[in-house]
This record gives C-alpha cells, structure tokens and sequence, in this order.
C-alpha cells in the first residue's frame, strides 16, 4: 500500500511493508530515522497497535517527526 507522508513540509507517497496480511509499522519507520514520531493528518500519534486497523480503515495520510518535534525524512 502506498500513502501521503510530509517529511520537512514536503509530501511524498511512501510505500508501506506488509506481511502475512499485516502492515508493519516497525519497518514503515525504519525507512527514516531510528527516531521517529508517527502523526496522522490530525497530528494524533500514532502507535504500532494501531497502525494496520488505521490504514486499512481509512484514506490516512501522515506525518514524520524526530522524536524531538522536528521534522524528519521517511
């Protein structure tokens, strides 16, 4: 699955790992920094529990973050 990430106010289409059925979050932030912060386009955190009901659930786009609040490539 591909989706909307803004990483330093730019958005790019980012494709997200999948297996067995599941989308992995851990190897969706291992694209970018070892550091980073998940945010939907609400600027709610998003967690690794809820990660693969979100996405399949709905048109979610996202943000990326350094832990720290700064922005961050994905």
């Amino acid at each position: 699955m591909l989706v909307p990430v803004e990483c330093n106010r730019v958005s790019k289409w980012v494709r997200v790992p999948q297996a067995e059925d599941k989308y992995n979050y851990s190897q969706f932030l291992q694209a970018g920094s070892a550091s980073l912060s998940l945010k939907d386009s609400s600027n709610v955190e998003v967690d690794s529990d809820i990660f693969d009901e979100l996405l399949k659930s709905s048109g979610v786009s996202f943000r990326a973050e350094e832990c720290d609040g700064s922005n961050a490539e994905v």
